[in-house]
Order: C-alpha cells, then sequence, then structure tokens
C-alpha cells in the first residue's frame, strides 16, 4: 500500500501535466496562451519568459484541484490505495498543488532570465536537473508542512515524478510541442 499511496500523491501533478499537454497538442484554450509577465523586463530581461502561460497555471492549477476532488471521494469510499491525506479539503489540497507546482516552476524561470539562460534552453546537467525537479521539489515542501506528509514518501514522489518529468519532456518534444 505504501508504494500506491505514494503514488497517488502524484496523481493530481501527472493528470494536470497531461492535461496540459493535451491542450498544447490540440491547441486548446488558446485564449490563456498568454505570458505571465505580459512581456514585463527586469534589468532589459524577460521577468519568466515568453514560455510561462496562464495556460500552464490554469491546468496545473485547475488539474489539480479536479484530481485532488476524485481522490477525495477515493478516500471517503474506502480506497486504501489513495494517500489519506486527501481526506482533507480537495479544493484547499489541488489549489495548493498546482499552485506551488507553479510557483516553483515561475521561480526556476526568474532564475534563468536574471542568468541569461533563454527559456527551453539547457546550459549544463545541473540546470537540467533543476529544470525536472523544481515544481515538484516546491509542492512537496508545501505538503509537508501544511500536512505533514511522510518525508520518505515525498522523496520518492520527488524521485518518481522527476523521472515522469523528464520523461514527458522527451515525449513533447518528439512530438514538436516543446522545443
Amino acid at each position: 500500500m505504501f508504494l500506491l499511496q505514494t503514488i497517488s500523491l502524484l496523481l493530481p501533478i501527472m493528470v494536470a501535466g497531461v492535461s496540459f499537454v493535451v491542450a498544447i497538442k490540440y491547441k486548446l484554450f488558446l485564449f490563456l496562451n498568454r505570458p505571465i509577465d505580459n512581456g514585463v523586463k527586469l534589468n532589459n530581461k524577460p521577468f519568466f519568459g515568453k514560455n510561462k502561460t496562464w495556460r500552464g497555471v490554469t491546468f496545473y492549477i485547475g488539474g489539480s484541484i479536479i484530481t485532488c476532488i476524485l481522490l477525495w471521494l477515493g478516500v471517503s469510499h474506502g480506497y486504501t490505495w489513495v494517500h489519506p491525506i486527501f481526506g482533507h479539503n480537495p479544493v484547499v489540497l489541488g489549489l495548493l498543488y498546482g499552485t506551488s507546482y507553479s510557483a516553483g516552476e515561475l521561480v526556476n524561470s526568474f532564475i534563468k532570465r536574471r542568468l541569461g539562460i533563454r527559456p527551453g534552453e539547457e546550459t549544463s546537467i545541473l540546470q537540467r536537473a533543476i529544470d525536472t525537479i523544481d515544481g515538484i521539489l516546491l509542492a512537496i515542501i508545501i505538503l509537508s508542512v501544511v500536512y505533514g506528509a511522510n518525508w520518505l514518501q515525498l522523496i520518492l514522489v520527488l524521485a518518481i515524478g522527476a523521472s515522469l518529468h523528464l520523461s514527458v519532456d522527451i515525449v513533447t518534444r518528439k512530438l514538436c510541442l516543446k522545443k
């Protein structure tokens, strides 16, 4: 049960991420495909860059909330494979998942723009590793602080989440959805 519950902790981000890839592939919700920073620059460098859009944030928050509601229903029906954390208010939990994941991505983008790294550009293995864990790392830190989640499970979530993120990146690049 431990491993299944650990995987269930990843579902809000995984479902949101896959939904976002589908939206990109089929050009859905294009009206949200506007940069969060609206082209604002700091020291003549983009704040986040054009790749960080309202569509992404909307999908991560909305997808996380919907997934947390479904997992909450699972807990309320006694499904033991669902982590007990999903017994909490699913809207608040989903909002925390999606917002913290998106915030982790935005902080990373902000730092990369300050360092002169263009969106989608890879400069090192370390940068690639940080790009892979930025959102999920902040999400598990928030979950541990707010809900006291088990650290061993959260470390596994980070490892599994990083592997899945890397896999999704490879697929989206092969499908020419990401450069």
